[in-house]
């Protein structure tokens, strides 16, 4: 298995479900959420499919529908697993494709986005007011490597995500705000990959 690190940063816009029982809800909207952090990067031998388990920091801010500021920050631990399908049984001789004319055949993949998330998250409002658990996400999206010299790669992606236990309950607006049936967002990212050894 070849191994590499590297460096990721992404934005994501949120949006997030009422509730089907007809509870009044007060939902988040304009939720903007920014990442950044490190990943090392694990190919398979002989298969041309790859694995980037990181951590990446996370902060987003946004309001609620009566006003009301919304934070949260928070940790993700990520494992993006990138499938090569137009390339799936070569020798990809990465980074140094893109000096070679096979740009879209050997860069292009599907992504596959698990992850769990920490979140602290706060409403500001007279008093504020925090809570903090664990949100879990499955994402799903493409990328493309592009070849920089013969040890970087760099790969813009994109990817939609759905999340699952969400805790986003607070106790100051319980009239309003019951919790979120669940969520999405859509995400922009790039990522620097950085070979440590020259690649052929």
């Amino acid at each position: 298995m070849k191994s590499q690190i590297g460096f990721a940063v992404q934005a994501g816009s949120f949006s997030f479900e009422e509730l089907q029982s007809g509870a009044s809800t007060l939902l988040p909207n304009k939720l903007l959420q920014f990442s950044a952090g490190g990943f090392y990067h694990m190919e398979l031998k002989q298969v041309r499919i790859a694995f980037n388990p990181g951590l990446h920091p996370q902060y987003g801010k946004g309001e609620f529908q009566n006003g009301l500021s919304f934070e949260r920050l928070g940790i993700q631990l990520a494992v993006p697993i990138s499938f090569y399908i137009l390339d799936l049984g070569s020798d990809c001789n990465c980074p140094t494709f893109s000096k070679q004319g096979e740009l879209f055949e050997k860069g292009f993949h599907l992504l596959l986005y698990p992850a769990a998330n920490y979140l602290t998250q706060k409403v500001d409002q007279d008093q504020a007011e925090k809570n903090s658990g664990f949100e879990y996400q499955l994402g799903i999206g493409l990328g493309l490597d592009i070849g920089i010299n013969r040890h970087s790669t760099l790969s813009p992606f994109l990817y939609y995500s759905r999340y699952f236990q969400q805790q986003l309950g607070f106790e100051a607006v319980p009239a309003d705000w019951v919790s979120s049936e669940g969520g999405s967002s859509v995400h922009f990212g790039l990522k620097y990959t950085w070979y440590t050894k020259k690649r052929r």
